[in-house]
């Protein structure tokens, strides 16, 4: 008797634990509304979904307009050299054929193998000052930098796959 008891309790909990927790997100999605959201009415049954649906239409908006080519082209232009907001738009905007991982060197050696060299997003379209060819690199790690200009003697391509690369920055914490 205890066992079949036993049996009903754990096929009726999965059930009761996955409803319960789209109830929980709910009920703390009204309760950050209550303490933080907009009281236009001062009636939370009103004021919550009326926060809710302009939270919605403004994250659609600036979805939108993020899509539009005219501000991808005006961001692009103008925001990309913007230390912190730079590397943002660069991986939001660029398409991901765009970027490339690669190592860099961010501190120098006597000779280029013994200088500390980092992982790295770069643009795969450098561009070119006079007779120095310019990388804008964002490094990968728990202290990311942005370099809005990296010489190509300082950019070397990865000998490893990216799948491995991308399993060690993910291992040792660095994202």
């Amino acid at each position: 008797m205890l066992k079949w008891i036993w049996q009903k309790v754990k096929f009726g909990i999965v059930p009761l634990f996955i409803i319960c927790i789209p109830i929980f997100l709910a009920y703390k999605l009204w309760e950050i509304v209550v303490a933080w959201g907009l009281h236009i009415t001062k009636n939370d049954l009103f004021d919550v979904p009326i926060s809710i649906a302009i939270l919605i239409t403004i994250s659609f908006l600036f979805g939108y307009l993020l899509d539009r080519p005219a501000l991808q082209k005006f961001l692009k232009e103008n925001c990309l050299e913007v230390p912190i907001v730079g590397g943002l738009l660069l991986v939001l905007l660029l398409p991901k054929e765009e970027l490339q991982l690669v190592e860099i060197r961010t501190t120098w050696g006597p000779t280029p193998q013994e200088g500390n060299w980092e992982y790295a997003l770069v643009t795969t379209k450098p561009w070119n000052d006079g007779s120095v060819t310019w990388y804008r690199v964002h490094t990968l790690g728990w202290t990311g930098k942005l370099f809005s200009r990296i010489g190509q003697s300082n950019v070397r391509q990865i000998d490893r796959s990216p799948r491995e690369v991308w399993i060690t920055v993910f291992s040792m914490g660095l994202l």
